[in-house]
């Protein structure tokens, strides 16, 4: 997004003017920074704490189930 609003006006770009509103929400600003305050409890891992968010799909089985 930051590159997109580098390049385009937020007002003639639907997506970043979505992303804009968000930005406004005041409860949802608090949770993010509350989230975020949580990496303070592990500075003194030396090697740069962070938070890290890995999502996977379960992947689809597709073929018949016998109805026995």
């Amino acid at each position: 997004m930051n590159l997109r609003r580098a390049k385009r006006d937020v007002g003639r770009d639907a997506a970043l003017q979505g992303v804009a509103s968000i930005g406004k929400a005041k409860w949802l600003v608090k949770l993010v920074q509350a989230i975020f305050s949580l990496d303070r409890l592990f500075s003194f891992v030396p090697f740069g704490p962070g938070l890290l968010l890995i999502a996977t799909k379960r992947r689809e089985k597709r073929g018949l189930r016998s109805m026995a």
